[in-house]
């Protein structure tokens, strides 16, 4: 019998499923909101999921999930940032920079530290509204200092694919930690002051952090506010080729965001049907579980406390509004559950049945990203 030869295309995109270390590479998880304006008092997860926004600049960007995506590749979503606010005096010391951080339980089979490991390959689709330069860094940053390497990517006013291959770092003892916190990094760094421009730019190994070094070349984001940026697609996998992007399924990636961020939301509805309640310091308490067990233990964020829309409430025994509602607050925290604690509270009945109640649109947000 003659032998057949496997098709290279079926190999890579469905034998190689799941190979993305990416979250939300697509874009399409926004479970906070779909567009924010953000100065550097703004650093964390605002948009996208999975995706971190951090500045130190006087200027300000708008993200949001976009439609605009490159045609026939099968996207339906990316990340865009807009600059409105304008910084054409960059100071040393700023910078911009859009970034993935990626947990070392995922990251123990790059194997690096050995002379066993892997290389890497990131590609991503990109425009931007002008031909420009920016730079993306990676990070080790299990080590001290951190191990680096930094790469030089070019931005065109029409969607391109960028694919960027590394070497995996086989120094001694530049291992990943194998826990629930941030191993591996990179960012875009779409801003840099010459404290992080100058030197010459490490783009072919891996080596120790040095600060002068880590941006060269990158272009000012917030030079005009007709800047924009436009990026879906983000794959990073092992090997030394760039292979088709890694679809999976919506419901898929968005158990994976919730990993580290959910967004329980609620409305004119009982959040908790049983709970207890006293009129010995007007008190009450109520268990909540979530649907996707946490990396570590989250932090736990009300919209609000009191009777009108987009908050909540203890209710009295009878089922109504109580005379004053006080503060709700998460307590007895774990990576599954939590106990919501009521005080301050009057018109509560003693030791009486309860339930936290959501008037309107109202949420609970269960944060523990990295």
């Amino acid at each position: 019998m003659a032998l057949t030869k496997v098709d290279q295309t079926m190999v890579s995109d469905q034998v190689l499923s799941r190979k993305n270390l990416v979250i939300n590479g697509d874009m399409r998880v926004a479970q906070r909101a779909t567009s924010a304006t953000l100065d550097q008092d703004d650093d964390g997860y605002n948009v996208c999921d999975r995706w971190y926004y951090e500045a130190t600049n006087a200027g300000g960007v708008t993200m949001s999930q976009s439609t605009d995506v490159p045609t026939g590749e099968g996207f339906a979503n990316s990340l865009k940032l807009a600059c409105s606010t304008a910084d054409t005096s960059v100071a040393a010391g700023d910078y911009l920079i859009l970034g993935h951080h990626i947990e070392g339980k995922n990251v123990q089979h790059l194997k690096f530290g050995t002379s066993s490991a892997e290389s890497l390959t990131l590609s991503f689709w990109v425009k931007g509204n002008a031909s420009v330069n920016y730079v993306v860094e990676f990070n080790n940053q299990d080590t001290s200092p951190r191990r680096t390497r930094s790469k030089l990517i070019s931005v065109t006013s029409s969607w391109s694919k960028v694919e960027i291959t590394l070497s995996g770092d086989t120094e001694s003892g530049k291992v990943f930690n194998n826990d629930t916190g941030t191993s591996f990094f990179f960012g875009f760094w779409l801003m840099s002051g010459s404290t992080y421009s100058g030197g010459t730019l490490s783009q072919d190994a891996w080596q120790d952090m040095v600060t002068n070094e880590r941006a060269t070349g990158t272009a000012n984001f917030l030079s005009s506010t007709s800047n924009e940026l436009y990026i879906t697609g983000v794959q990073l996998e092992v090997g030394s080729n760039a292979t088709a992007f890694d679809h999976r399924s919506y419901g898929e990636e968005l158990q994976a965001c919730k990993r580290y961020f959910e967004r329980l939301n609620y409305a004119d509805i009982s959040v908790a049907t049983f709970g207890n309640a006293f009129n010995s310091g007007q008190s009450a308490f109520s268990d909540i579980s979530w649907t996707v067990e946490k990396r570590g233990t989250p932090s736990i964020t009300l919209s609000g406390s009191g009777q009108t829309s987009g908050t909540f409430t203890f209710l009295t025994s009878g089922g109504g509004y109580p005379s004053t509602t006080g503060t709700n607050v998460g307590n007895n925290i774990n990576t599954h559950q939590c106990r919501i604690n009521a005080t301050g509270y009057s018109g509560l009945t003693n030791e009486s049945i309860t339930s936290l109640y959501s008037t309107g649109a109202s949420f609970i947000d269960i944060d523990a990203e990295i």
